[in-house]
């Protein structure tokens, strides 16, 4: 099972924005559940995306969405 190719696409892309501080409010809790679908539907690709762009940038991430 897999979540599709442009999903993975979309999520590093928003990622990506969000380190560079690119994304809105909406946008990044609209990240935070796309990541944790990823990370049940497909753990590998959620290891990936903490590999690629680091742990704390992910952890931040989800923090984020507290405030």
């Amino acid at each position: 099972l897999s979540i599709g190719r442009e999903r993975k696409r979309k999520i590093s892309a928003m990622i990506h924005h969000f380190i560079n501080g690119k994304l809105s409010t909406d946008e990044c809790n609209k990240l935070v559940g796309l990541l944790a679908f990823a990370k049940n539907i497909e753990p590998s690709f959620y290891k990936s995306m903490v590999i690629k762009y680091g742990s704390d940038n992910i952890y931040k991430l989800q923090k984020q969405k507290d405030k």
